[in-house]
């Protein structure tokens, strides 16, 4: 009686356990949260059985993929054995059987690209890698008849005549026998059905992650990251703010629910907002269950005080007491000072909507192993021998780590570049001959699909948020998918080149991001001198900002020449506080006492700025950097035109760490990077990136952030605290030029009488107020030190900058 009983619960457990896991695996979505997937806790989930099931389906989907579903015909069979009262023993062939069906049909299903998981993955590289393409086909149908034979328990010649009889009753079933069309019958719905269902999880499985570590197979070793095989057009220049994707990829899902738009993320997060308030300034203000700490991206899910509550929205913010045109001047606070003001929140990392959908790299490793024997044999050709040990496949090159035999010379094998590149059939290969520290020669190639580096990734990434060093820069992925995050201040200065489209500016908007996700503005002040005027546009009136963004090439001089005066005043704090470096002020600072933030110049076009005050602004970047790293400023330049005119001797010494996009020739890589190689680049971010630390040049793919992102951190920004500008005119002081007493009060005077004339010259000042020639300059040249006037233009008058 009481086994009998046993028997029934088990069935009824079980049933209920078998009907949770079939209806987890049918609704499963890939972008639920779940043990191998994190999304920002705003999003629903999908899953019909919840987040228990979006679990359940993602552990088995990575494990067997669409072979999962085996799993519930293993249960109804157990719930059947139980039920009838047979015996475990008597029935062990048939559960043997049908564990091995999951395993030939996760191969099964990694052989035609549907997704049979990481299992499934290795079980048919291995076969593949035994039997190749036809033997291998032959050994899975071979052992799907064999279960089939087992598990039915029938002849195999009564399951070919079943197939028959299938047949028949497809094409003429009034031919046969009522209790063989019964049969058949019960037979084509329930494979429609299954059809059907597989159908339908195709597409949740197409660009599914089946696999993302290494598979080393005797000689080969894959690394296959984010392989997805989409258009690398992230770079092109083309916005893709009006309309963002939770999918990044260019083909969508055909359901709703894998492919989210903004207005569908609007509408999830105005379901959990608490409350929608205004401010007194007419800033938007949500409240939010999302507490910020100051830690660099540490998050506490946990409810805090509503005062410090408030998130911005997707929508931008409009404070029309407070903001001002981009470029223009506004009333300057009367005196400042860096003072630790209110607590701050860094912006989410959810702002960052990053989904890697990824596809089955069955058929692009197949292409992987053909490029490698072609590369073998074509190197053979030449009278090189060697073996192709390792590929590793990154989102935008493959590297084939290619061992030579030992009387193989290096130079000949650089001086084929050209026929490789023929016989692979590349856009574009770089021979790293040797790869520092080994005995082997690397061969990248440009990959047939690119796949889109995301700043997602990297700003999700735990090496930035577990990143030690003080200005984390994410640049972007190495060439095996690996996140690269360096540390500004140990360069302490960087150089950027590249031709017009390759990726600068992108570049650049990246790093600022970086910065601004993980310092405030009582660690990090910017300055921003853009020429272009458009480059920095989203970043006006963000509390990091000491002045506008400058966007007058004749205000930099002013600018750069502030920089050294404050750059000289914290050397003489420095030395006062008995300290050597920013770092040690910082970290035997007091509450109450003046901080003192890291300050980064960034300079989107140097071009512009050397053509009208070469000698001026030569001097006065070179002083910045030779002098200003303990004093925690930093400068970045960039240029699209690397010539030794704009990069010169001075400015390229106390710039080590560099970065070249791609050039026009082997004589502008060789005056950015002293080398050539970047004139072979691929364009749309990738780059090379010389470490002032490092002894080789690195290959990185740029991370790209959209413009709907950019503008979600800085709307953050200014609802947390409002911008206070450096009023630039009282703060310079020429010690070369200091005015007497008497001179003084003229001073005065004359500042008064700018503001009713637009042009001024010396010979005017004597006119006017009646002074020597002598007197008179000495004036000029103070108004031009503090950047009042613009710099002469041969014998005209002066414009009075506004």
């Amino acid at each position: 009686m009481f086994q009998l009983k046993v028997r029934e619960l088990s069935v009824i457990v079980l049933s209920a356990i078998t009907v949770i896991l079939f209806f987890s695996l049918y609704s499963y979505n890939p972008h639920d949260s779940s043990l191998f997937y994190y999304t920002s806790q705003e999003l629903p989930i999908t899953n019909w059985c919840g987040a228990v099931g979006a679990h359940i389906a993602a552990f088995f989907f990575y494990l067997f993929g669409a072979a999962s579903f085996v799993l519930v015909a293993i249960a109804i069979f157990v719930i059947y054995i139980l039920f009838a009262r047979h015996s475990f023993v008597d029935e062990w062939d048939r559960l043997t059987a049908l564990a091995t069906s999951v395993f030939i049909g996760a191969s099964g299903f990694s052989m035609y690209g549907i997704g049979g998981g990481r299992i499934g993955t290795h079980v048919y590289m291995t076969l593949f890698y035994l039997f190749d393409d036809i033997g291998t086909t032959v050994f899975l149908y071979t052992m799907v008849l064999m279960c089939c034979v087992i598990v039915l328990r029938d002849s195999f010649f009564s399951i070919i005549y079943f197939g028959f009889c299938v047949i028949q009753f497809l094409v003429s079933p009034r031919f046969l026998i009522p209790v063989y069309r019964m049969v058949a019958t019960v037979f084509v719905c329930v494979t429609s059905m299954g059809i059907w269902c597989f159908n339908s999880m195709k597409k949740v499985f197409e660009g599914f992650a089946v696999d993302e570590s290494d598979q080393s197979l005797m000689a080969f070793e894959y690394d296959f990251i984010d392989d997805e095989e989409t258009n690398f057009d992230a770079f092109s220049g083309i916005s893709c703010a009006p309309l963002i994707q939770f999918n990044v990829q260019k083909k969508e899902c055909e359901q709703d629910q894998y492919s989210l738009t903004i207005q569908k993320r609007q509408e999830v997060l105005s379901a959990l907002q608490h409350s929608l308030s205004t401010n007194t300034n007419g800033q938007i203000s949500v409240q939010n269950n999302e507490g910020r700490s100051q830690q660099p991206l540490h998050y506490n899910m946990q409810q805090v005080d509503d005062a410090q509550q408030q998130e911005v929205t997707d929508a931008h913010v409009q404070d029309t007491s407070g903001h001002i045109a981009y470029g223009q001047e506004i009333d300057h606070v009367s005196s400042f000072s860096f003072q630790k003001q209110d607590s701050y929140r860094l912006p989410s990392e959810s702002i960052f909507i990053g989904v890697q959908d990824e596809k089955n790299n069955v058929s692009i490793m197949h292409q992987l192993e053909q490029r490698a024997r072609t590369l073998e044999k074509k190197l053979e050709r030449f009278g090189i021998s060697g073996n192709v040990i390792a590929i590793k496949r990154g989102p935008v090159v493959t590297l084939f780590e290619y061992k030579p035999d030992i009387d193989a010379k290096i130079s000949k094998i650089i001086a084929l570049e050209d026929d490789l590149a023929m016989a692979l059939q590349a856009l574009s290969i770089r021979i790293i001959a040797p790869i520092p520290g080994r005995s082997v020669v690397g061969f990248e190639v440009a990959n047939t699909h690119r796949t889109d580096v995301l700043l997602a990734k990297g700003i999700q990434s735990d090496k930035y948020k577990q990143f030690e060093g003080s200005l984390p820069l994410i640049l972007g992925e190495d060439t095996v998918g690996n996140d690269v995050v360096v540390d500004l201040a140990k360069m302490p200065h960087l150089l950027i080149a590249g031709s017009t489209g390759s990726g600068k500016s992108v570049c650049l908007n990246a790093m600022l991001i970086s910065l601004l996700c993980n310092k405030s503005p009582d660690d990090l002040r910017l300055i921003l001198i853009d020429p272009k005027r458009l480059e920095f546009a989203s970043y006006t009136d963000i509390a990091h900002l000491i002045f506008p963004i400058v966007t007058d090439h004749k205000k930099a001089s002013s600018v750069l020449r502030w920089v050294v005066q404050e750059m000289e005043r914290r050397y003489q704090l420095l030395a006062e506080c008995g300290v050597r470096s920013i770092h040690d002020y910082r970290a035997l600072q007091k509450d109450g006492e003046e901080i003192m933030p890291f300050i980064i110049v960034v300079i989107d076009e140097l071009a512009d700025l050397m053509m009208t005050a070469s000698n001026e602004v030569e001097d006065l970047i070179t002083r910045i950097a030779q002098m200003a790293r303990a004093a925690g400023i930093h400068v970045i330049l960039a240029t699209q035109r690397p010539s030794v005119d704009v990069i010169t001797g001075l400015i390229k010494v106390n710039f080590p760490s560099r970065i070249s996009f791609r050039v026009t020739s082997k004589i502008d890589s060789r005056t950015i990077l002293d080398g050539p190689g970047a004139e072979k680049l691929l364009g749309c971010g990738d780059m090379l990136f010389l470490d002032s630390h490092a002894a080789k040049v690195h290959r990185v793919h740029g991370s790209y952030v959209s413009d709907d992102e950019i503008m979600q951190v800085t709307n953050h920004i200014r609802a947390q605290r409002p911008v206070q500008y450096q009023e630039l005119a009282p703060v310079l002081n020429d010690d070369t030029n200091k005015l007497s007493g008497e001179d003084d009060q003229l001073y005065n005077d004359v500042l008064n009488f700018l503001d009713t004339i637009d042009e001024i010259s010396i010979s005017l000042l004597q006119r006017k107020f009646r002074i020597g020639y002598n007197r008179s300059a000495r004036i000029i040249d103070m108004l031009e030190a503090q950047g009042i006037i613009e710099p002469p233009h041969g014998g005209k008058a002066r414009k009075v900058n506004r």
